[in-house]
């Protein structure tokens, strides 16, 4: 398999993931589901040019990325946050510090990449408002420049996406620019007044910016 450029790892072992990318760095997407302990492996940094996108939970894309070689350089890369979907690991709490270690990543990696962002929070995962609201010296937020970022709330209790989506609102605010950004919710859940108030904060942070809410 001298081409392979999309893989999906499910309930493997992070050696075997790692020497198969090391083998194959030729793959464009790589899906993370179960991976098992990425924290317990010594391993060469993974040189993967051709790599675009990444999928998987927040811990898991934290994990994977302190692999990569540190001087890559992507033309673009795709970062999907999402549910492990391996079946036989139960939903778990979404992990605030994890995902700030992947965006705090990204901002060292990225240099002049296309960098596109997908969050789809989860009332599964027990997400709480925690990760909008950690105060930190440094935000890595701060550092990364975003094409295209997209924010999807389901599953919750339409007062709990409400909070929620005060929170996101004021997190957004903090990266250094995004050039399309959407934010997905459930229609109703929030005012027509609460709706204009929200696009008015992110257009006048964001002025050249796409904005659907």
């Amino acid at each position: 398999m001298p081409n392979v450029l999309d893989v999906r790892f499910v309930g493997v072992d992070l050696s075997t993931l790692l020497d198969f990318l090391a083998r194959h760095p030729s793959v464009k997407v790589v899906r993370l589901d179960g991976v098992l302990d990425l924290r317990k492996v010594q391993a060469n940094p993974l040189a993967l040019p051709n790599l675009s996108r990444i999928e998987g939970d927040e811990v898991q894309i934290s994990r994977f990325l302190k692999f990569l070689e540190p001087r890559s350089r992507f033309q673009s890369l795709s970062v999907f946050f999402r549910d492990d979907f391996n079946l036989d690991t139960p939903p778990s709490p979404f992990d605030a510090s994890a995902c700030l270690s992947a965006l705090r990543r990204l901002g060292e990696l990225h240099g002049d990449a296309s960098i596109s962002l997908k969050f789809n929070f989860m009332s599964l995962r027990q997400f709480t408002s925690q990760f909008f609201h950690i105060r930190r010296e440094s935000r890595p937020e701060v550092l990364l420049c975003v094409d295209m970022m997209q924010v999807n709330f389901s599953g919750f209790p339409p007062a709990l996406t409400a909070m929620l989506l005060s929170g996101c609102i004021k997190w957004l605010t903090l990266f250094n620019h995004i050039s399309v950004l959407r934010v997905g919710i459930a229609e109703g859940v929030i005012t027509d007044e609460d709706r204009k108030r929200y696009l008015q904060v992110l257009m006048e942070r964001f002025e050249t910016a796409t904005i659907t809410l």
